[in-house]
């Protein structure tokens, strides 16, 4: 069961919601319970964006859990809001993940996003879109 005002939130879409008025407690708590919502529904690109936006460790526990369950495509999803140089082995690991199981286009924008041009190159030479 989740509150009134994040279903509200499921409603409209996390994308198209302001939150930048909101208190960080209230945001935090609030996106936690709205990302797991939509976990639940396997909206899972949603999910990672409102766990982003709550800056939430969520992140890359989904995208960890993801990875070692064998669905790249998934983890990929989470990891695309990953950003601190600590993550970028990690989010290459996904990357390579999902070249291998065919997702060349998520592949390209994960290697994109940590800066591996040669990766990047790679893939725009051997599987172009």
């Amino acid at each position: 069961m989740v509150s009134p005002l994040s279903e509200m939130i499921l409603a409209k879409g996390v994308s198209n919601v302001d939150f930048s008025t909101m208190k960080p407690e209230l945001r935090a708590k609030i996106l936690d319970e709205v990302g797991e919502a939509l976990v639940k529904r396997g909206e899972h690109e949603q999910a990672a964006t409102a766990f982003s936006i709550a800056g939430s460790p969520k992140v890359r526990e989904m995208s960890s859990y993801f990875l070692q369950h064998g669905l790249p495509s998934v983890a990929a999803a989470y990891a695309q809001h990953l950003a601190s140089h600590n993550d970028r082995a990690f989010v290459e690991d996904v990357a390579t993940r999902s070249l291998h199981e065919g997702d060349s286009a998520r592949a390209k924008r994960l290697f994109h996003k940590t800066g591996n041009e040669t990766m990047v190159r790679f893939i725009e030479e051997n599987f172009p879109e």
